[in-house]
């Protein structure tokens, strides 16, 4: 390696130390870098304080695809309780459906954990408490009260004030 390429090398991993640069990812599809799971650990020394609008995106759409699966699951019980059995065809397909969506998730989870510290992305998980009282208010009827409202006000709060400032 030229005298030169070091110093491009370390000039790009010095980017990786600034929170809104993401040049610690140019590294790892160079083989430059260290394996993305060592990122986001307090003393690895590319530790990532805050999520790119890209993880962000990513993580939401984690939350979105469990508060999904919720509301199939919720389908599927209405399926059985409807059908008098556990073994209702419609049933079934609704709760493999759900599950292979709940892998799905799972898997697209994993891989953005490998980027970013689990305690700046977890925090978005909180909205799936948000999301399916509403959802479940539109598909299934179910009544949405003055608590769950302000709750579900608080839920966001919580989440913003983490993300922003913590």
């Amino acid at each position: 390696m030229t005298h030169n390429n070091r110093g491009n090398i370390q000039s790009m991993q010095k980017l990786c130390a600034m929170p809104h640069v993401s040049a610690c990812y140019v590294l790892d599809l160079i083989g430059l870098h260290d394996t993305p799971t060592h990122l986001g650990t307090p003393n690895h020394k590319y530790h990532k304080v805050y999520m790119s609008p890209l993880h962000t995106v990513w993580a939401l759409t984690c939350v979105i695809a469990i508060a999904c699966g919720q509301l199939l699951f919720k389908k599927a019980g209405s399926e059985i309780q409807h059908a008098g059995t556990w073994f209702d065809t419609k049933a079934l397909l609704i709760v493999g459906a759900a599950g292979i969506l709940y892998g799905l998730t799972t898997l697209l989870w994993i891989s953005l954990l490998r980027y970013v510290p689990l305690n700046k992305a977890y925090n978005y998980m909180a909205l799936s408490f948000v999301l399916v009282p509403i959802a479940s208010t539109f598909l299934f009827r179910e009544p949405l009260s003055t608590g769950a409202i302000v709750g579900g006000a608080l839920v966001v709060a919580g989440i913003v004030v983490v993300t922003r400032f913590g």
